[in-house]
């Protein structure tokens, strides 16, 4: 079985050459926390099927805070080396994100999944509401991250907004469930 790996501006696009006849869509948005490959796993091996499912992973960048107020500095009145400092920043960025996509694509195409993988720049609940709209997925399948109450007060809560906002259902995997 042949796979094709065609890269786009920041989509991945990895799929098996054979008789995939696909019925759902089920978009995966991801992170670089620790449990995202078992969650990948248990996903697999309850949730998904090969047969008939295109998995899409969705990794949303979010620029540290540090990078963003260096952002919001006009870029004449920052020194040379800051500018480069933010470039280099989010180029390293984007290279960590398409290899964490290209790892959990390769784990998910060894179980003869088709995987599309997209990374973009954003705020996780606006780039998971914006996909959702253009990519019309069957469901969406996440993690928590179990902050508590501090957590989700102080950083908001992506799985919470999307389980509140979104148009498609949506299935929460507990992080404790993982461990």
């Amino acid at each position: 079985m042949a796979t094709d790996i065609l890269t786009f501006n920041h989509e991945l696009i990895l799929s098996n050459q054979n008789d995939f006849k696909q019925q759902r869509t089920i978009l995966i948005p991801i992170d670089e926390s620790k449990n995202t490959l078992k969650f990948i796993e248990h996903a697999m091996n309850l949730l998904l099927n090969p047969k008939t499912d295109l998995i899409v992973l969705l990794h949303a960048r979010t620029m540290q805070t540090s990078h963003v107020f260096l952002s919001l500095i006009s870029p004449s009145s920052q020194p040379a080396s800051m500018q480069m400092n933010l470039s280099t920043f989010m180029e390293q960025e984007k290279q960590e994100s398409k290899e964490l996509l290209e790892k959990l694509a390769k784990k998910l195409i060894a179980n003869q999944f088709h995987v599309r993988a997209i990374s973009t720049s954003g705020d996780a609940r606006q780039v998971i509401d914006h996909k959702t709209e253009l990519i019309h997925p069957d469901f969406i399948i996440m993690s928590n991250h179990s902050k508590g109450i501090v957590g989700r007060t102080l950083l908001g809560s992506v799985s919470q907004h999307v389980l509140n906002y979104s148009k498609v259902p949506v299935v929460i995997v507990p992080v404790q469930s993982l461990v």
